[in-house]
């Protein structure tokens, strides 16, 4: 019977890879401790097994948009647990509106955010539903996205070859809706789009052409992530080449493909090992896997809500304080990340990220300036804590 490791077992599986950190975490997230990775032959019938019916534009059990089967020569084949649908956290949705629109952040913080599932992650699909509370915050954000996109100096979608014509509509909304649904988009998807576009173009072309996006941002193939397109195995799905890339890059951040994911999956190119280790050194090399680190880590370990806790509080540290400690703690993660250290530095590292502050409090001599750098702390007793029941002694914690 198929099932989730054990905390345990994923431990001991961590701490019998070592290092190569990245590409830990990056095959952890595509399988969730479920399933087998590199088992190219496919267990359905035919090439690449039964569709079970996906999306339009998806690519059933192979790369790109054919038939091929996933994990062909030289390939990284995924075979995931059944997973269920899930709609885009909030952080999730905000971050795909700044990377699709490039729009300032703020221009879309007015979302709640998600209460954790069972698991303790906000991701968790079965705690994520849309009510009319979140409908209402949603369709606010996006035509707040919008509204910021298309008065933004240069507004590239207003940008047309020739004239604001149909033409140009088209084209415009095909490029959009392909990045947003995160695959190849179809015909009758084009066309749907072109319906809302022509039944208002008597507005002007910005307001058609915003009205079309918004039915873009609002749909299922954006709102929600998928794993139903893959041949399905014994174990679980196969991924399709779209689905793989969606998941490589929310995890890692925490938003939609880049174009050039997107073209390295749809020429069947990102699944050769050479490759996927090139893009996830690449991302995670990008600022945009900060999101990374605050999501999983930051969940994980619940540093956060350690910092909002009552005996914080009444010990008056003030916010500039919490968000040293805060800062250390993501420098430190973001580290480990970068140097491709194994994950059990997190439990022997010998050093952390201070600035003269943070330093002076913990007594640490030798610090200077504002930003946080390197320190050793070899030699330095320090003292491991519960900090969900326990108030960590002065100094070092």
């Amino acid at each position: 019977m198929l099932r989730r490791l054990r905390q345990s077992e994923c431990l001991r599986s961590v701490q019998a890879l070592g290092g190569a950190c990245a590409t830990l975490l990056a095959v952890l997230a595509m399988v969730s401790c479920v399933g087998s990775i590199g088992d190219s032959s496919p267990r359905g019938s035919g090439p690449g097994g039964p569709s079970t019916g996906g999306p339009p534009g998806s690519d059933p059990g192979g790369q790109g948009s054919g038939n091929n089967p996933a994990g062909g020569p030289n390939q990284t084949a995924l075979v995931v647990g059944h997973t269920p649908i899930r709609r885009l956290t909030s952080g999730e949705l905000q971050n795909s509106l700044v990377d699709l629109l490039k729009v300032p952040a703020a221009v879309v913080a007015g979302l709640d955010a998600d209460i954790p599932g069972p698991s303790g992650f906000s991701n968790d699909g079965s705690a994520l539903s849309i009510g009319s509370i979140q409908l209402d915050q949603i369709m606010g954000v996006i035509d707040a996205a919008l509204t910021s996109a298309f008065a933004a100096p240069g507004s590239p979608y207003l940008k047309c070859p020739g004239a604001q014509d149909s033409t140009c509509a088209r084209t415009q909304l095909e490029t959009f809706a392909a990045r947003a649904y995160r695959r190849p988009l179809q015909p009758t998807e084009a066309n749907d789009l072109m319906t809302v576009y022509i039944a208002n173009q008597d507005a002007g072309f910005q307001t058609a052409l915003s009205l079309a996006m918004t039915r873009v941002l609002l749909s299922p193939s954006f709102l929600y992530l998928t794993s139903f397109s893959g041949a399905p195995e014994q174990r679980g799905v196969r991924l399709s080449a779209p689905e793989f890339t969606s998941r490589l890059s929310y995890f890692l951040w925490s938003s939609v493909p880049d174009q050039r994911l997107l073209d390295l999956a749809g020429n069947g190119t990102l699944r050769t090992p050479d490759m996927l280790r090139a893009e996830l050194q690449r991302m995670l090399s990008d600022p945009k896997s900060d999101r990374f680190v605050a999501d999983l880590f930051g969940q994980w370990l619940r540093f956060p809500q350690i910092l909002d806790v009552q005996e914080v509080i009444r010990a008056g540290i003030t916010d500039q304080l919490r968000a040293e400690f805060y800062e250390e703690t993501r420098s430190f993660l973001r580290s480990i990340i970068a140097d491709n250290k194994s994950p059990m530095t997190l439990l022997t590292a010998d050093y952390t990220y201070l600035n003269a502050d943070l330093a002076t409090r913990y007594g640490v001599p030798g610090v200077t300036g504002k930003q946080f750098q390197r320190v050793s702390l070899a030699g330095t007793p320090r003292v491991l804590v519960d900090a969900r029941h326990a108030t960590p002694p002065p100094g070092l914690w």
